[in-house]
């Protein structure tokens, strides 16, 4: 019996999927504990906006925050595994990691998004990362100050 190249590759890649799950930290958050703590935060600037929520099957939560002020746009979102998507492709973003208050973080623009910025924390004991998208695009300093008026606590 031979094999293709495709069907050897096809084969590989859910190896990689099946082990990758595995090793992966579930999900923990529920929306619920979601809007709790949203409901929390104190923005200067910003205004939640609940009506905005999603809900993607208890796996990931997005909200839209509205401006008081200048315009401008604010979204949060927690979601597994999100960082991997970005990081090491420079075709697709500028993708620059650093630390918050201990976690690893990490500041991108992507391409086919001009004017945005995305700031991705990483939530490990809820096996996820917090994403900040700003519109109009925020320097990474910009982004690590808005990312400090979140009171991280309640999502440890």
């Amino acid at each position: 019996m031979r094999l293709s190249v495709a069907s050897v590759l096809m084969s590989a890649a859910l190896v990689l999927l099946l082990v990758g799950a595995g090793w992966a930290a579930p999900f923990r958050l529920s929306e619920t504990e979601f809007m709790r703590w949203v409901q929390t935060q104190q923005l200067p600037g910003f205004v939640a906006d609940e009506e905005s929520l999603e809900n993607y099957d208890d796996r990931e939560f997005t909200l839209d925050f509205m401006a008081t002020g200048a315009p401008q746009h604010l979204s949060i979102k927690i979601e597994p595994g999100s960082m991997a998507e970005l990081k090491g492709d420079p075709n697709l973003a500028t993708y620059v990691e650093g630390q918050f208050q201990g976690r690893r973080l990490a500041y991108c623009t992507l391409k086919s998004m001009a004017g945005m910025s995305l700031l991705y924390l990483d939530l490990p004991e809820r096996g996820a990362q917090l994403r900040l998208l700003t519109a109009p695009q925020k320097s990474r300093a910009d982004m690590e100050r808005l990312l400090a008026a979140f009171d991280l606590s309640a999502l440890r």
